[in-house]
Formats: C-alpha cells, structure tokens, sequence
C-alpha cells in the first residue's frame, strides 16, 4: 500500500493541523541538494553493481510503503535529536509484529491513541529543550540566533530542527506554514515553541517518506541520497541519521554499492555499533524479549525470579556479539561450545560461577549446554507456565531457524492440551501425541512440530535440565523434516548437529536479517534479490557481518519502484 502526503494529513488528524498539513494536497517535500529522487537516472531492477546486488533484470522489487517510526525508533530518534532522556514512546501504544519483528512498515498503522500520545510527547519534549540554559550544547544546536529578532530567527530555529528531524534539507517555504503558526503566538518564546512541537508532530518526522519520480511510472529507480541514510541509519542504528550520514547523503557518495558499505561499516564499528542490532534484531529473532513477559508457575518453579530472567536474556545477547565480532559463522551458532554466563545463571545451569561480576565467556563443551537450543532463553520462551511446550519448540525451529512454518491453526481449535479433561495424569509426550492421532484436525501440522520439539524435553520449563520428571526418564527422541524425509535424532545436541548441515538454515537466517534490515516482508517476486544476498553471505564467510553487508549494497536497499494501479488500496 502507498501512502500520500495528503493522506498523512487525514490519518493523523489534529496532528496534521499543528505540523502544518494546510491542505489536502500539501506536497511533497523538496529533497535538496544531492537528494534528487534517481540521481544517476532511472535504474530497472536488477541492475545494481554490489555484492548481493545484480540479479535478472526480471526480478521485481515489490512496494516499499511509507514506515511510521516504531516506539524504538521514535526514542532512539528524540535522544539523538535533543540529548534526551525521556522515552515517551515508552507510553504509546504497542507496535504490531509481525514475522517475529516489530519494523514491518505495512502494519505500523497511527491508531487514534497515536494522535493524543504525539501531542503529548512533542509538548513534553520541546518544553524540556526550552528548559535548558543557553550554554546548553542541544539547545545551542538550534537556537543560533537571537529569538528577539522576532520571524526571522523562529524560522531559522525552526529550520535547524526540521532538516534534522525530518532527515533531509528543508525550504523556507515549506516551513512558511510553521513560521505563519509561530508568529500568530503572544511572544517569541511561545512562537518557537509551538512551531517546534509541529516539526516533531509532523507526518515528515514521524513516517520515513521515500518519492518516486512519478506516481504512475512503476520503473525502478534509485531511492535518494537521503533516503538511503534514513533506510542504513533505522537498519543498523535504529535511529535517525546522524550528520556523517546526511554529509554523504549530500555529496552524492551513498548512491554507490562502495558508498553505503562504507558508511554501514562505520556504523557498525563506531557509536553505537552493533549493540542496536543485538538489541533489536537478534533479540527479536532469537525470542529475548519473550522471556521479559513469560511468567512461569512460581510454585513449580521458585528459583525463577527476575535475576534469572535478566541473565538468559544477557546471555543470548552476548553470545551473539561474540559470532558477531568475531565473524563466526551463524551455523555454529547451533554447536557453539561456549556461551556467556554470571553467577546467577552458571548457578541455574549447574555450571561453575565466574570469577568477578557480570558475564564472563565459558566452556560448555561435555556439558548439557552449548548452542542456540540450550540457552535458557530459548527454552524459557517457548515454554507454557507450568510445563515444556513441544509445540511452540518444534515451531521456533521451523520457523525462525529453517523459515519452514506450518500454516497458524484454524480458528476453531482449542489450544490448552493442559485443560482437557483425561489429560491431568499424562505425560508432556503423551499429551501432544493426541495431536497426532489420525483423522485429528490438527494431525498435518504436529507431526512436523511436535516430534522437533519432544527432542528438547531434557530442559524443563525454565530451561533446567533434567534426566526425568514426575512421569519418569526423559524421552528427548524426534524427528526433523528434510529435503530427504524424516531424520531421527536424540537430544538437542543432535538436532543441533543436523540443523548446521541443513541446507535450509543460512538462507533462513538471511532472510531474516533481509526482513529486519528492510522493514518488509520477502514476496516470491524478491527470490532472486534473496538468493544473491545468500550467495555473498556464503562468500563473506556466513556471518552476520556479511550478510547486513551484502543486504546494504544490494538493489532491495538502494531501489524502490512506485506501486503498480492493481497495488494501490483504496
């Protein structure tokens, strides 16, 4: 779905009003020097020169529709624009996921509690700059001249803040509107203010505009200096751009494959670095932020308190920065004889506690633990409060590790196997085997996730390993799908082993990445884009590193086409 300006005006409301949206046909915003939409000419698809970039001239890009910042982006972007500490979209409303991610543009929607939270927010926020002396570095940012002079200064504050927050060069008359609103004020001061809100209020702050060189030309092209910034800067940083970025963008150097891998290397080895990745994509593709809201039974379970659960969630993450800086390749992250742990965790795994504080890398190997499939986030995740759940395990590995999902269950079903009546005395494996009873509605699909999942029950509900339970020994026996039929396996650490040689599992993991670092979900019209992704992965050494690299230089990043007539949603 494509939006408009006009459009914007109409979905945020009250919001357009105070931004300056004075019209149904506001247009577009001017794109300034070095921003010019399909500067170096039109491009059609596939013609990028990057590694993971040139494909058949027949693959199709698809639609990239406008993306609303998500509650992240939105606090990661007030404090690098202010120096902020507050985050109030910690107070809006919850972002949609889907895929397992929380960026995809297409369900970003504004609902009506948006509008009120945007307000409040922008009143919030520009109050607190106002607040701040005037040695203030922030404020000095912007207030470069004397408010005292009256129109002229509100605009050039005005103007200081917007061609920052709206992540490109701005003209004085498309901020008339603002400095029109400004000058109807009592003071100055209240003038600044107000016009301040309405840059921060605005759709051109709030959504990640990308233009076309004409609605009805579906020919691929480009995107803008600019519009590569915003797209690096929100993949990698999660963020707006920061003036390093929008310095490239002007000169020209991000509309080449060698320009942009050049700033995403900057970006990944310089600020932040790769921690927003940890923090977003890996922990959404690895199911963190699950464990922050899975509640396990505390009479089954008392040794699992917040301690715990902070510490499998650091856990994973510094697992992760390790592959990652030291360009291991993802498959072992199914193998990895190490992991990190504090003393809290290595006392629940029954490993021996580092010395010192916080996470210290250890040794695994002849343990119960080692790789993705032990780590105690993982398991906690995809557990039910008072048991292991087979299902959601067995799921997590179709779908997140080898992008293999069964379809979601009809409507109808009931999903509490814990509930019905005759199950209290049975088994965790003899409870989903009813699953799997034939004629049952829910046959086709559990006897591909359950026998995945019955592999891992050696680690309970919170992730403790066990030989038995109240039912007697463990049977950790499944079986995985392949390209060849059914493999069997006993335990995680052989499952582990078959999930390294499947050929399905690197091109999962890219097409993640692909999904996270787009903010869209892959059509089967993208194959080939993904598949030249997949193949510079490999070459790269089948790392992270390589894999957002390849993802950056190629035409899925860098083009955009506008939607075909048969695309456009009324």
């Amino acid at each position: 779905m494509t939006f408009s300006y006009s459009r914007s005006c109409r979905l945020l409301g009250i919001v357009a009003l105070l931004a300056g949206c004075t019209s149904e046909t506001e247009g577009p915003p001017p794109v300034g020097a070095g921003g010019n939409v399909g500067l170096g000419g039109s491009a059609a698809a596939g013609t990028g020169t990057g590694p993971g970039g040139s494909v058949s001239t027949t693959a199709d890009l698809g639609v990239v529709p406008a993306g609303r910042l998500n509650r992240t982006h939105y606090n990661n972007s007030v404090r690098d624009l202010l120096g902020t500490s507050l985050r109030p979209a910690d107070g809006f409303p919850a972002d949609e996921l889907v895929l397992g991610f929380d960026v995809i543009a297409g369900v970003l929607r504004v609902q009506p509690e948006h509008v009120e939270k945007y307000l409040a927010a922008a009143e919030e926020l520009v109050a607190e700059l106002m607040a701040r002396p005037a040695t203030d570095a922030n404020r000095q940012r912007y207030f470069t001249c004397d408010l005292a002079t009256g129109a002229a200064c509100i605009g050039q504050v005005t103007k200081n803040l917007a061609q920052v927050a709206w992540r490109r060069p701005v003209t004085d008359a498309e901020l008339a509107p603002y400095v029109a609103l400004a000058s109807a004020q009592a003071t100055p001061e209240a003038g600044v203010t107000v016009a301040l809100r309405a840059v921060l209020t605005s759709s051109k702050f709030l959504f990640r505009w990308e233009l076309d060189p004409s609605p009805d030309d579906a020919t691929a092209h480009l995107v803008s200096g600019y519009e590569v910034a915003t797209r690096l800067s929100y993949a990698l940083w999660g963020t707006t751009p920061d003036a390093a970025l929008l310095a490239a963008a002007a000169d020209g150097s991000l509309q080449t494959p060698e320009g942009v891998l050049a700033q995403a290397r900057r970006l990944l080895t310089t600020g932040a670095g790769i921690g927003p990745l940890i923090d977003g994509f890996a922990a959404q593709w690895l199911n963190v932020n699950q464990v922050a809201t899975v509640t396990p039974d505390p009479t089954l379970f008392p040794s699992f308190d917040a301690t715990l659960r902070a510490s499998m969630m650091g856990e994973t993450k510094e697992l992760v920065r390790d592959f990652w800086q030291n360009d291991l390749p993802v498959s072992q992250l199914f193998t990895a004889d190490f992991t990190y742990v504090d003393a809290r965790l290595a006392q629940h795994y029954g490993l021996p506690a580092p010395s010192g504080q916080g996470f210290a890398r250890v040794a695994v190997a002849g343990t119960t633990r080692g790789g993705l499939l032990a780590l105690g986030s993982f398991l906690t995740a995809t557990s039910n409060p008072s048991r292991t759940s087979p299902v959601k395990r067995g799921y997590y590995v179709l779908d997140r590790l080898l992008c293999s999902a069964p379809p979601p269950p009809p409507a109808e079903v009931d999903l509490n196997i814990d509930t019905a009546t005759g199950f209290e005395n049975l088994s965790v494996r003899a409870r989903v085997a009813k699953h799997l009873e034939k004629g049952s509605t829910c046959f086709g699909c559990h006897k591909i996730m359950d026998p995945i999942g019955l592999g891992l029950e050696h680690y309970d509900a919170v992730g403790a390993y066990r030989d038995a339970d109240a039912f007697g020994p463990i049977d950790a026996t499944g079986t995985l799908p392949g390209a060849n039929g059914e493999v069997a396996f006993d335990g995680a650490k052989q499952l582990a082993a078959f999930l390294v040689a499947d050929e399905r599992t690197l091109p999962c993991v890219v097409s993640k990445i692909m999904t996270y670092g787009l903010g869209r979900e892959l059509q089967g019209s993208q194959q080939a884009f993904k598949e030249s992704v997949v193949s510079a992965t490999k070459s790269g050494g089948g790392n992270f590193r390589a894999a957002f690299e390849a993802l950056v230089q190629s035409d899925l990043f860098r083009m955009r086409r506008a939607a075909k007539p048969e695309e456009v949603k009324p």
